[in-house]
C-alpha cells in the first residue's frame, strides 16, 4: 500500500536535492510541446475583401487582378480546388505532428522520466534525457506509439474509457526507461498489471496537484516551470518505484 503523502514527500525531497537539473529536464519536456507548429503571417484590411490571384484553371483565368469574394462565390471549381488544397495541407500537418511526437517527443519523455526515476535515490545527470536515442530507440518509438494509439481509440468511446486506458498505460514510459528492449506487448502488459487496482488512487494523486496548477496559472506558468511540474514528475516517478518494487506480482 502507498499513500499520497508518502510519494509526494519523497518526490519533493529528491527534487530539492537536485533542483536545477530537475527543473531543466522538466523545462525540456515542456518546451518541446510548445509552439512546435503555429500559423504565421497576417494580411492587410484590404485582403479581407479581395486578394491578388494569378492562375489559369479551365475556362477561368486570373492574372494579378483583384478578385472579390462575390466573384469567387460563383466559381465552384475554385472552391473545389481550395477545399482539396486545404484538406491536403491539413493531413500533411497532422502527419508531421504524429511523426514529431512519435520520433522525438515520446523518446525524449522516456529519457526524462528515466532521469526522474534515477533522481529519486541519487543525483541524476541531465544527459539521461537523451537515453532513448541510444538505447532501443525503434522499440521505444513503436511502444509509445501503440500506447498513444490505443489510448486515443478508447478515448473515442467517450471520456471515461479513454481515461481508464490512460491510467492503465501510465507506467509504460518508466518501464521503457528501465527496459528499452522489452517487446511492446510485454511493456503494455506490465503496465496493466502494475496499475491493476491503482488507477483510481493514481487519479486522486494527480488531482491533488490541482491547487498547485491553479497557482501556476496565476503566475503565468512560472510556478509550474520552477516548482509544480518538477515536483509532480518526481512524485510520479516515486509512484512507479513503489509499484514496481513493492508489488510481488510485478
Amino acid at each position: 500500500m502507498w499513500t499520497r503523502r508518502e510519494l509526494k514527500e519523497k518526490g519533493k525531497t529528491a527534487f530539492k536535492a537536485n533542483y536545477w537539473k530537475t527543473v531543466l529536464v522538466s523545462m525540456l519536456i515542456m518546451l518541446t510541446g510548445i509552439g512546435a507548429f503555429s500559423r504565421g503571417g497576417s494580411g492587410s484590411e484590404e485582403a479581407e475583401d479581395t486578394f491578388t490571384a494569378s492562375f489559369h484553371l479551365g475556362p477561368f483565368s486570373y492574372n494579378g487582378g483583384h478578385v472579390t469574394g462575390e466573384q469567387m462565390a460563383g466559381n465552384p471549381v475554385f472552391w473545389l480546388l481550395t477545399g482539396l488544397i486545404g484538406l491536403t495541407v491539413g493531413m500533411l500537418a497532422l502527419l508531421l505532428v504524429i511523426i514529431v511526437k512519435a520520433c522525438l517527443l515520446n523518446p525524449l519523455r522516456v529519457g526524462a522520466q528515466r532521469f526522474m526515476l534515477m533522481n529519486l535515490n541519487r543525483e541524476a545527470r541531465v544527459a539521461e534525457a537523451a537515453f532513448a536515442f541510444d538505447h532501443g530507440y525503434k522499440n521505444i518509438v513503436t511502444t509509445m506509439f501503440l500506447r498513444d494509439l490505443y489510448t486515443f481509440l478508447w478515448g473515442l468511446l467517450f471520456l471515461v474509457p479513454g481515461l481508464v486506458r490512460y491510467y492503465k498505460y501510465k507506467m509504460v514510459p518508466y518501464i521503457l526507461a528501465e527496459h528499452p528492449d522489452l517487446m511492446p506487448e510485454e511493456v503494455l502488459r506490465r503496465s496493466t498489471l502494475m496499475m491493476e487496482g491503482q488507477k483510481w488512487k493514481a487519479f486522486l494523486l494527480d488531482l491533488s496537484f490541482l491547487g498547485w496548477e491553479i497557482l501556476s496559472g496565476v503566475t503565468a506558468g512560472l510556478l509550474g516551470v520552477f516548482y509544480v511540474r518538477p515536483y509532480r514528475s518526481m512524485t510520479e516517478a516515486a509512484l512507479y518505484e513503489r509499484l514496481a518494487y513493492g508489488s510481488p506480482d510485478y
